[in-house]
């Protein structure tokens, strides 16, 4: 036996949900804020003893209006028309994208799939 079988995932399906606190810039992006030290006890308790603990990440016009969709509500792929009825061909290929922007955001823990179990 090879091993266990994998499950497909299609991506285009899954509902991310926001995991990170985030603020608006005057401009309208969005500068989502991230722990210094990381999630863990002694992060945290380094970071409740700084006056800046949080860094910002910067995002542009595009991942912004992205993060802004990420409601717990939205598939991906209705955040892909959301996008390109927004900014049209500035956003192609919009799918190969997403799936980056949305690798990053998942591997910085910035987002969950609310519809995907562990």
């Amino acid at each position: 036996m090879l091993g266990k079988h994998k499950t497909q995932i299609n991506l285009l399906e899954l509902v991310p949900e926001k995991n990170r606190d985030w603020v608006t810039a005057e401009d309208g992006t969005t500068r989502i804020l991230s722990p210094k030290f990381g999630d863990t006890a002694l992060g945290s308790w380094i970071s409740e003893r700084m006056s800046t603990p949080h860094m910002y990440i910067k995002l542009d016009e595009i991942g912004s209006a992205i993060w802004r969709a990420c409601d717990g509500k939205n598939t991906v792929y209705d955040i892909s028309r959301k996008l390109e009825a927004e900014f049209g061909a500035k956003v192609n290929p919009v799918y190969e994208r997403l799936s980056l922007f949305f690798r990053e955001l998942e591997r910085s823990k910035f987002i969950r799939w609310k519809n995907l179990q562990k």
